[in-house]
């Protein structure tokens, strides 16, 4: 496999831009970074670091000799185009980003808002409707969400994560983790009070002694506690 020299330039000009590619893993890597108009590695093993300076010629060929190094870069190009389409709601440009996305590798997140995205007019696939109470009941929803839309924190950003919640509790039904997951965004909000009352509902929903029942109760007592402070 190897890219097409379009994609070998889109690539070469987000890490001008910024992007940075890993070889290897945790303990012992090389990272390719663009900066001051010049490239360079940075080889890390176990602890030890030690910098070099490359070229755009040999770049080119660690493209073209590994081009699964650099899927990522181009994934990522089309997961923010899509995240600004999709909060700005221009939804035909978001499902085209989406689409190009999808190409460079799939995985929940890009299934779950390919499905929101055509949602009411096509029900979800049952692989999508496993995949969704899978994340809601591993409470992994939320990253899917944030991590699909650039994990922006303010409180004006979260009616889009309290929009995402609905939308899934809509396609699938009240399932496991569907309330907490808004009460997360609730609570992103402010609103402390919807925060706890979509808790209590989890909480209704869990089986005393399982592991998710402790973390519902303790994030139920936690907002209980923050909103007895604040009537204070």
């Amino acid at each position: 496999m190897r890219w097409s020299e379009a994609e070998v330039e889109t690539i070469l000009e987000q890490m001008r831009a910024g992007a940075s590619v890993m070889s290897g893993g945790s303990r012992c890597h090389t990272t390719y970074v663009h900066r001051a108009g010049e490239w360079f590695y940075e080889d890390f093993d176990e602890g030890s670091t030690h910098e070099g300076s490359t070229s755009e010629a040999a770049m080119r060929e660690r493209i073209a000799s590994e081009p699964e190094l650099f899927r990522g870069v181009l994934s990522g190009l089309h997961w923010r185009r899509f995240t600004a389409a999709y909060l700005a709601g221009e939804l035909e440009s978001a499902r085209e980003h989406l689409r190009v996305a999808r190409s460079y590798g799939d995985d929940d997140k890009g299934k779950i808002f390919a499905a929101l995205l055509a949602w009411p007019a096509t029900p979800p696939a049952q692989e999508v409707v496993a995949a969704i109470r899978s994340n809601l009941s591993g409470f992994t929803a939320y990253h899917v969400y944030m991590g699909a839309t650039g994990w922006d924190r303010r409180p004006e950003a979260a009616a889009g994560g309290i929009a995402f919640a609905d939308l899934l509790i809509a396609m699938v039904g009240e399932t496991t983790g569907c309330y907490a997951l808004r009460s997360t965004f609730h609570e992103q909000a402010k609103d402390l009070a919807a925060a706890e009352r979509d808790l209590a509902l989890e909480l209704e929903r869990c089986v005393p002694d399982k592991w998710p029942f402790a973390h519902v109760e303790k994030s139920l007592e936690r907002v209980r506690q923050a909103r007895a402070l604040e009537r204070a």
